[in-house]
C-alpha cells in the first residue's frame, strides 16, 4: 500500500488515486475501484508518465471483466472502456469488439466509431469528444 505496488508515481495525485483503488478493490467495490484507476491513469498522463498510465489502463481492462453485467452494459462506461483499451495499446480488441457498434445515443456511437478508426491506425494519443464529433 505504501509503495503503491512499486509504481513510484511522480504525481501525488496518481499515488492517492492508486491507493484509493487498492482500498476500494479490497472492499469489493469494483466500479469505484475502476474509476479510481481511471483517475490515476489521467494523473499519470498529466505528469507525463505515459508508460505508467498504460500499465494502469491494462489493470483497468482486467478489472472491467469483474464488473457486474449491468455496469458493463452501460454505454457511457463502454465508451470509456473502449478509450482505455485503445490508450493501453490493445488496438486489436477495440477493432474486434467494437467495430460497427450501435447505440441509441448518437454521440456515443460516433465516439466509439472514432475510437475504432484510431485503433485501426494504431493511434494511442489523447483525443476529446469534440475530435470524435468533427
Amino acid at each position: 500500500y505504501i509503495t503503491c505496488e512499486n509504481f513510484n508515481f511522480k504525481s501525488n495525485l496518481a499515488d492517492t488515486f492508486y491507493k484509493n483503488y487498492m482500498i476500494l478493490n479490497n472492499l469489493g467495490k469494483k466500479m469505484y475501484a475502476y474509476n479510481a484507476l481511471l483517475h490515476c491513469a489521467w494523473s499519470c498522463d498529466d505528469s507525463r508518465e505515459y508508460e505508467k498510465a498504460s500499465l494502469i489502463r491494462k489493470k483497468m481492462v482486467e478489472l472491467f471483466e469483474l464488473l457486474p453485467k449491468i455496469q458493463k452494459k452501460n454505454e457511457n462506461i463502454i465508451a470509456q472502456y473502449v478509450d482505455v483499451l485503445r490508450r493501453s495499446g490493445d488496438f486489436d480488441s477495440v477493432v474486434e469488439k467494437f467495430n460497427g457498434f450501435k447505440s441509441s445515443n448518437d454521440i456515443i456511437e460516433k465516439v466509439i466509431a472514432f475510437q475504432v478508426k484510431l485503433a485501426k491506425e494504431k493511434d494511442c494519443k489523447v483525443y476529446t469528444v469534440s475530435d470524435a464529433l468533427k
